[in-house]
């Protein structure tokens, strides 16, 4: 068991291996679709390479545990060197790339795949190597093949779980990136230290575990099938690994809706498919049928799949109704995504082993046959994961995406009916027909789930009158501008689920506050297009105004634009206006312009996955670099709770001591303030910012309280003295340090404070200035 507890570990440092490359490869690559499945292919690649080759090389090896031992330090000596030397230094590079290639697609991918591979691909086929060998070990030692297949494969899948819920729940928020790191290769060394007492303990003539799955009239592996049914079967395991990471692109797609969009949405979909697929490997060893009649179990699972992802659907439907579009209760979200993921990966995992043992053809190597048909499962995941992300839903949508998949699953099922032995089959055909026929039915009446569930959330926003405009599914999520027609100002912009800024004077200040406090801006960069209003505002403060860079990492909002303002064609048509679907931060990196205004607008809530981004000290000094001397820094703040805010404001204050703090009007959010110099104001300054602001016709549009100077006065909150004695306590946030994104303990284990608006800080002050009285 000793053994099985070393694999657990490795399952556990694979998983927070990935968590972390992933977000530190795409703060130099970007954060858009392609940037991250371009991480995620790599890695999972080296798997399958690894994998691969561990099977040619495991049966032929004596001491197989001294090779595990050697590889698991190899995965923790190669993974650090990675993590801390070679992704740093290629970052840079791929920079210099950039600045010299341009924004060419084609190019780009090339060199992220590059790239990616360079930083990963040792770690990766080392991880890959470690089931293929452990199986040739075990089965070596008379273990039956598949059972020890199954059991091995759940362990270090239920690792993997374990890996995921540490790392998305815990250890990022808590201990940061390098310290995980540093944790996932300890428990590398920790695997290689008990397989090493294992491997003494079988050179003194020991067993590999107390229990053996075979009795003694069995061989550990069975014989070969016919060549129909390994062909079928391999081609099926090709396309279950494809169907698994479609669907699962599919579900994050889907229960964004439920679950929201912050880090811990994902970390509890990911564990819930993974525990799923561990349950599911850990049944197959558990009941008779997986090893008497394989060929056909393998079949009817792979009908069930298809059954399971369209009655996930229809619960999906039936909840998001019930909770007006998933708005009244979170649990309901979570009982929905364990009714939609948890049954399918059950099926998944339950479907392995069987299915590496109907594909053997040499029943004298276990290791080779585990790592070719683990390669090939592999394989197809990553085929499924571009095929689904970049072509099957921005072409047929989610919805049309769901059903072909489970098609296909229900069409590979019937061919390994067709071929599979008749003494296996029984009544299963029989129930396999039921199973299709219900399919079908399913499939006549599924509908667009989505689109149906946002509807009942638009719904709930702005009454029964509203409607949704437009209905993009894009590779980077899926836009929905929405409102009441007739109502100009009654209108949002949903990405994801999620409802952006409305139509608000606060965001025309996002561009004419910081502008203002500029004597002739020039160059104006914003950081999050979203509605759009910004950018608007910006183009019609000045006519002096020679370039505006907008960018944001969803190019359908540029599409919505028009949904939001009149003249929004007229806008994009100028010459001095350029829209780039990019992410924000990449664009500032690969860039060396100046502006003369940075504002920036980070997706909301402030914890959603991906958005500390923009808030870090690193990003900051970035933005601090791409200003002239002059220049302003403008990033807006959310409502928020205290204490979250307060870590923003540190960090802002650290890099720009000068800066100061201003408050929205009407929405209650603040602006933070900030360049090479000091933004203070005194009474004689802000009467003359006042008087700037009340002259721009388009600051007025939509309230006319703000050709008010008094009231344009009230933005001020707090200067740099004041926000730094408020901050003083607070730590600040770095790219290892992402606090924000992660406040579920803070929730949990303090008392949360009161929201911090521009509202409470104006009462404050109040209450101060009534003192001096």
């Amino acid at each position: 068991m000793i053994l099985y507890l070393a694999f657990l570990l490795s399952g556990m440092s694979g998983l927070m291996y990935q968590v972390v490359w992933v977000r530190m490869l795409t703060r130099y690559l970007g954060t858009t679709t392609s940037a991250t499945t371009t991480v995620l292919c790599v890695f999972m690649g080296g798997l399958a390479l690894g994998a691969f080759i561990g099977g040619k090389i495991a049966d032929r090896i004596e001491n197989r545990l001294f090779g595990y031992v050697i590889i698991e330090i190899g995965i923790a000596l190669t993974a650090l060197l990675s993590s801390f030397t070679i992704i740093s230094v290629l970052g840079g590079v791929y920079v210099d790339f950039y600045q010299f290639f341009g924004n060419n697609y084609l190019f780009l991918t090339t060199v992220r795949i590059i790239f990616s591979m360079i930083c990963l691909l040792v770690p990766t086929v080392l991880m890959g190597s470690t089931l293929p060998l452990l199986v040739a070990l075990i089965t070596h030692h008379n273990h039956y093949f598949q059972y020890g297949l199954g059991r091995l494969y759940s362990i270090n899948t239920y690792g993997a779980v374990l890996g995921v819920f540490l790392t998305g729940f815990f250890l990022l928020g808590a201990l940061g990136e390098r310290s995980s790191l540093h944790l996932a290769a300890l428990l590398n060394l920790a695997a290689a230290v008990l397989a090493y007492q294992v491997d003494k303990h079988l050179k003194r003539g020991g067993d590999i575990s107390p229990r053996s799955y075979r009795s003694s009239a069995e061989i550990p592996i069975p014989q070969a099938y016919p060549f129909p049914i390994r062909f079928w079967s391999s081609i099926t395991i090709f396309f279950s690994g494809f169907t698994a990471l479609a669907y699962e692109i599919l579900w994050t797609r889907l229960l964004m809706l439920p679950l929201k969009t912050s880090i811990y949405a994902f970390s509890f979909m990911l564990g819930l498919f993974l525990v799923g697929i561990a349950f599911g490997s850990s049944l197959s060893t558990k009941f008779p049928v997986s090893k008497n009649r394989p060929v056909s179990t393998f079949a009817i699972i792979e009908i069930l799949i298809g059954c399971l992802t369209l009655t996930g659907m229809f619960i999906y439907v039936f909840i998001g109704r019930m909770s007006m579009g998933f708005t009244t209760n979170y649990g309901w979200g979570i009982a929905t995504s364990a009714a939609m993921v948890f049954p399918v990966a059950v099926a998944f995992g339950w479907q392995f082993p069987v299915a590496v043992r109907c594909c053997i053809s040499n029943s004298t190597a276990p290791g080779e046959e585990t790592g070719w048909a683990y390669s090939a499962n592999t394989l197809g995941s990553i085929l499924g994961s571009i095929a689904a992300g970049f072509i099957l839903i921005p072409l047929i949508g989610t919805s049309v995406t769901m059903v072909m998949l489970g098609l296909l699953n229900i069409i590979l099922g019937a061919v390994l009916f067709w071929v599979s032995p008749r003494e296996e089959q029984g009544k299963l055909p029989l129930a396999a027909a039921l199973l299709v026929a219900c399919f079908c039915l399913m499939a006549l009446q599924i509908g667009n789930p989505y689109k149906t569930v946002m509807t009942e959330r638009i719904t709930r926003r702005f009454g029964p009158e509203a409607k949704m405009f437009e209905f993009y599914e894009g590779v980077a999520g899926t836009t929905v501008p929405s409102g009441v027609p007739h109502r100009r100002l009654a209108r949002q912009l949903f990405i994801n689920g999620e409802g952006m800024t409305s139509l608000v004077s606060e965001t025309k200040l996002m561009a004419h506050l910081p502008m203002a406090l500029v004597k002739d801006p020039q160059r104006v960069l914003v950081v999050c297009f979203g509605m759009g209003t910004t950018v608007r505002s910006a183009s019609r403060f000045s006519e002096n105004i020679t370039h505006i860079d907008a960018v944001d990492i969803v190019p359908r909002v540029f599409d919505s634009f028009e949904f939001f303002h009149k003249d929004a064609e007229k806008i994009k048509r100028q010459p001095n206006i350029a829209l780039h679907a990019e992410d924000g931060r990449n664009f500032l990196a690969v860039r060396k312009e100046l502006y003369d205004v940075i504002t920036i607008d980070p997706a909301p809530p402030i914890h959603s996955a991906g958005t500390v981004n923009l808030y870090t000290r690193e990003f900051l000094q970035l933005c601090k670099a791409r200003i002239n001397k002059q220049g302003v820094v403008c990033l807006w703040l959310p409502p928020e709770h205290a204490s979250e805010l307060i870590m923003i404001i540190k960090t802002f204050v650290n890099v720009f001591p000068g800066a100061s703090l201003w408050g929205g009007l009407t929405y209650p959010g603040l602006y933070l303030i900030g360049g090479h110099r000091p933004f203070d104001q005194n009474r004689k300054s802000l009467e003359q910012l006042a008087e700037r602001l009340s002259t721009i016709s388009d600051l007025s549009e939509w309230d006319d309280n703000l050709k008010d100077r008094d009231t344009l006065k009230r933005l001020y909150l707090l200067g740099s003295e004041d926000l730094s004695k408020i901050v003083r306590q607070s730590p600040e946030l770095t790219d290892d340090h992402p606090y924000t994104e992660f406040p579920l303990w803070r929730v949990l284990i303090h008392k949360q404070p009161p929201l911090l608006t521009a509202s409470s800080i104006r009462q404050h002050l109040n209450r101060l200035q009534q003192k001096d009285l």
